[in-house]
């Protein structure tokens, strides 16, 4: 029961500091693409993150696995 509390928290507020869309529901898929993780790391200064692949114009539109990994490398690499 902790760990929904946690992942409530943090997927409410990650989507206000960064404006991505993260829920409790979908929070694994939500992250898989690195674009919140890597929007969160450009707010820190000296983190290293600088650009980042953001998601598609059409809303609901995934990003593509590639970019998606590059993302998720950056954020790793910047942690």
């Amino acid at each position: 029961m902790e760990t929904v509390k946690l992942i409530s928290h943090f997927a409410t507020w990650l989507s206000k500091v960064t404006g991505v869309p993260v829920s409790e529901e979908t929070f694994c898929d939500d992250l898989i693409n690195g674009v919140a993780l890597c929007k969160l790391m450009t707010m820190i200064q000296g983190s290293g993150v600088s650009t980042y692949h953001d998601l598609p114009s059409p809303k609901g539109a995934p990003l593509d696995t590639f970019k998606s990994r590059e993302n998720v490398r950056q954020f790793l690499d910047a942690c």
